[in-house]
């Protein structure tokens, strides 16, 4: 695999935990919220052995509520990358800025325009994912 690949592949581990964390907490939330009763089933021939099992009438309220965590949390995530890219850009940070990164041992916050632009490209791609609703 080439390097390239490798990198993305890297950087698009959190924006997936994300997305599965957001929907499983999203679900949880939203029923625990609107007293919804949630249950699992065992499915074998699944790649996720458990699916949550709800009312008919419930599904609308769960699957809009625990979408909206998910994007939130997804949103979240790409909005770090977008400020790394505003303040922490090796080819436009501030002096100062290195000197207060460095007095704290947080040098490791400066990124290269390959690193910003690769993690920009993954998190834009899951951020339009968890808009789109076409995750399941």
């Amino acid at each position: 695999m080439t390097p390239t690949l490798v990198k993305l592949i890297d950087y698009s581990l959190l924006p997936f935990a994300l997305l599965v964390f957001g929907k499983v907490v999203g679900l949880y939330l939203t029923a625990s919220v609107f007293g919804i009763e949630l249950g699992l089933i065992s499915v074998p021939e699944a790649l996720l052995t458990f699916r949550t099992v709800a009312d008919q009438a419930d599904l609308q309220v769960l699957s809009s509520y625990s979408d909206l965590f998910m994007f939130v949390l997804v949103a979240t995530g790409f909005s770090y990358v977008l400020i790394a890219a505003l303040k922490f850009h090796d080819t436009h940070i501030d002096i100062k800025t290195v000197n207060i990164l460095a007095r704290y041992n947080l040098l490791m916050l400066i990124k290269t325009s390959y690193e910003l632009y690769h993690s920009a490209a993954v998190w834009v791609i899951f951020y339009l994912d968890s808009n789109s609703g076409s995750f399941y």
